[in-house]
């Protein structure tokens, strides 16, 4: 397969997301292996379902490689831009000696370098070069040299080096997304098989743990995030994207109760506006992000989740929109 065909992914989520749904998937599959092992949701499993996402998370992400990309980009410019210094200089030499003999200077041809890519640039200079060499004499009382000219070879080299980085880094970029697709369609298609199981499992004997195990195709606008929460327990949950519009859809699973609120660290205390939702299954409160606390400027930025009860643990389900 040629590395400019990109390996398409099996899931519609984000790459983000399905290491986020193996994170979730993981804590049930922990909870209940006692009774799905015999279906085959063994710790064995389970630890291959981590070697599977560590796999995904060591190959560099797209945003990297594109800026490794830019980055080589920005240093072929910059080598461009000495060769584009370079011809001028020695075309304004020219200008200045060959003042009196136009059709001399018009040898040097086309000498509008602002506006010539990296490319026409390589090719001018092959030209530049030849004719300069040509009047060095004449031209050298006003400053022209020999190792001005021959530089002129040597940045034409810089730049054309520049080019074959590009391309390699170009290369790179698309190879490693190929790979990261492939390690991602792995950790995707391992994990729906196993939150199949469980989901066939549970159907008849406890359909909310089955729901547990649904992966949901959700529209590109909506996060979600499950889990569950201890006895007096408060946990951070990390969203990405949050904005003043974000919507957030809550529900409390089982247990009595749980408050949802923003603070200015991960864990931290309930602030003036928080919400508790009591155990909704079937349902979920909508409320603002605002009506949660969310305010950049007191950095109350961090989504926590806590559990009031003193006896029952609490799971939830949550969706943000926007």
């Amino acid at each position: 397969m040629s590395d400019n065909i990109q390996i398409k992914l099996d899931f519609s989520v984000t790459i983000d997301e399905l290491i986020n749904l193996s994170y979730e998937k993981e804590t049930y599959f922990k909870r209940d292996t006692t009774e799905l092992a015999v279906r085959g949701i063994t710790d064995a499993r389970i630890d291959g379902l981590k070697k599977l996402r560590g796999n995904l998370q060591a190959i560099p992400t797209d945003a990297t490689m594109r800026a490794l990309v830019t980055k080589q980009v920005e240093e072929k410019d910059a080598k461009a831009t000495v060769l584009k210094n370079n011809l001028s200089e020695i075309v304004g030499i020219a200008r200045i000696g060959l003042k009196n003999k136009p059709a001399d200077f018009k040898s040097f041809g086309d000498v509008e370098f602002s506006t010539m890519s990296a490319e026409e640039l390589c090719t001018r200079s092959i030209i530049v070069a030849s004719r300069a060499t040509a009047y060095l004499t004449e031209l050298t009382p006003l400053g022209l040299t020999d190792a001005m000219i021959k530089s002129l070879a040597s940045q034409k080299t810089e730049v054309e080096n520049g080019f074959s980085l590009v391309n390699t880094a170009e290369s790179n970029r698309i190879t490693t997304t190929n790979q990261r697709h492939v390690a991602a369609n792995a950790l995707y298609n391992e994990l729906n098989l196993m939150c199949q199981t469980g989901q066939v499992y549970y159907a008849e004997r406890n359909p909310l743990k089955a729901d547990d195990y649904v992966i949901y195709e959700l529209p590109n606008n909506v996060q979600q995030r499950t889990g569950d929460v201890k006895v007096e327990e408060t946990v951070y949950r990390e969203i990405s994207s949050l904005n003043e519009k974000s919507l957030f859809r809550l529900q409390v699973r089982n247990g009595t109760s749980l408050v949802f609120y923003f603070s200015n660290k991960a864990g931290g205390a309930i602030t003036s506006k928080s919400v508790e939702v009591k155990t909704n299954t079937g349902s979920f409160a909508e409320y603002s992000i605002a009506v949660l606390g969310y305010d950049k400027a007191s950095g109350n930025v961090y989504f926590n989740i806590q559990n009031p009860s003193t006896t029952d643990i609490a799971s939830y389900k949550i969706q943000i929109v926007g």
